[in-house]
């Protein structure tokens, strides 16, 4: 694992203030379903210049977690469908390092290479944002 991503809705609904969602401690937070249905283990997200690939390892919590949000919280997330929809976040792994933004597009990569009739912008699949307050304009992160 080299990169944990959460739902920012998600890390809202247990942080129940903007300002404490950061706490969950993940990198990156981004409106996107990371259900498993839709983010198979292995599935390809470009983001800014950077690609992740998501890991089939269980992001669950721990006691950081409980200790932040309670234990109502982590059971929460950690409940057969919050696991189903990894309320609790993914794991990922960097496969091409690069620049990336706020309000950065998610893209979901196809799983073969495309063909001369893809339209990209087809696989829009959410909007990232980082922990604690958005860059200013013209602000970008490396992320390696």
């Amino acid at each position: 694992m080299q990169l944990t991503v959460m739902n920012s809705r998600a890390a809202l609904l247990v942080a129940r203030y903007q300002d404490r969602r950061q706490l969950a401690g993940d990198q990156l937070y981004a409106d996107l379903d990371l259900s498993v249905a839709n983010l198979p283990p292995g599935t390809r997200l470009a983001l800014g210049t950077a690609v992740i690939e998501v890991t089939s390892q269980p992001h669950l919590g721990c006691a950081k977690f409980a200790a932040r949000f309670g234990d109502d919280a982590l059971r929460f997330v950690n409940s057969r469908i919050g696991r189903e929809l990894r309320l609790r976040g993914l794991n990922a792994k960097i496969v091409v390092s690069g620049i990336v933004r706020a309000d950065d597009e998610i893209r979901k990569l196809p799983a073969e290479p495309a063909g001369p009739d893809h339209d990209e912008s087809d696989s829009v699949a959410g909007v990232l944002s980082y922990r604690g307050a958005p860059d200013p304009p013209g602000v970008t992160r490396p992320v390696s």
